[in-house]
């Protein structure tokens, strides 16, 4: 079958259409997480259909096949945001799962979030794309999607210090165990924009006095200021749009990170390009035999459409 778009039947209106070999890769939200002693918050999800050489999708796992679709039909897009930071023990804050990003029936989930040690947000690291880390005293951790992304690492045993959360879970790696800190697990390089990029790092776990790093490919370090420093201990966000997990706080008055916001990124044959409706927020480029556009943001309910060039 020839490569850029095919005949696939006859409608109302005459031949339907559709272009073929639509490459892309879909990143979801990072998750949030919270303060004392937390898991860090997991990567969001991360779906990749390319023919670029040696590239992976979510958990190390093949690439997707590239897709096809029919041309002029408006298709829903949505880049999904990152979850929510929470400040350890305070009982209006939550740390929450990241956004899903969706190209029409291709969805990432977002990523899990990290669990704390103090009430409302103690609990285990939620499962997601990548699952979140827990928190010391916990060791059932969030647990990610296969072909998404990876488990979260396991908090400490609290039988002494330092009191050590679970690194998030990234696309490639799981987070690691406390303790100490456990480091968020690292993310996956792809090229399909046009340069290298990794994206979908998990974020920190924390333990009091001890920093630790975020996944490569934007998450966000755990107790970035340590309380014996004179700092509350806060984790740092995920980066935006890499769909990082926050890293968590050290102390229990220490915020977690919130998540980075996810992407979606397309490469379409030229023979074809993509338009997009109002609320979305995209760039464009090429490569060759390529269109290439990277979608940023959403708002509301918003659509892509393939045309012919």
């Amino acid at each position: 079958m020839g490569f850029g778009y095919q005949v696939l039947g006859f409608g109302a209106g005459g031949a339907v259409k559709t272009v073929e070999g639509v490459e892309y890769l879909i990143v979801a939200g990072g998750a949030g997480t919270t303060g004392a002693q937390a898991g860090g918050g997991g990567a969001g999800g991360y779906r990749l259909a390319t023919t670029i050489p040696g590239e992976s999708s979510g958990s190390n796992s093949s690439v997707e096949a590239t897709a096809e679709f029919t041309v002029g039909a408006p298709l829903t897009i949505a880049v999904g945001a990152g979850g929510s930071g929470a400040i350890g023990g305070q009982p209006n804050t939550t740390q929450s799962n990241g956004g899903d990003s969706t190209l029409d029936t291709i969805t990432s989930v977002g990523g899990g979030a990290g669990s704390g040690t103090v009430p409302p947000n103690d609990s285990e690291g939620l499962p997601g794309g990548s699952g979140g880390g827990s928190s010391v005293g916990r060791t059932a951790v969030g647990l990610g999607i296969s072909g998404q992304g990876m488990n979260g690492g396991q908090g400490q045993n609290p039988t002494a210090p330092p009191f050590a959360g679970g690194g998030g879970g990234g696309a490639s790696q799981v987070g690691s165990n406390g303790p100490p800190a456990g480091p968020g697990g690292n993310g996956l390089a792809s090229a399909i924009s046009g340069s290298s990029i990794t994206r979908a790092g998990g974020g920190g776990g924390a333990a009091r006095n001890i920093p630790s790093s975020g996944g490569s490919g934007g998450g966000g370090n755990g107790n970035s200021l340590q309380d014996s420093q004179g700092g509350p201990g806060n984790g740092l966000a995920g980066s935006a749009n890499t769909g990082g997990g926050g890293g968590a706080g050290g102390t229990p008055a220490g915020a977690g990170g919130a998540g980075g916001s996810g992407i979606i990124i397309l490469r379409v044959p030229n023979t074809h390009t993509a338009a997009f409706s109002p609320g979305v927020t995209s760039s464009s480029g090429t490569a060759p035999g390529f269109n290439v556009y990277s979608v940023t943001a959403t708002s509301g309910s918003e659509t892509v459409t393939f045309n012919e060039a």
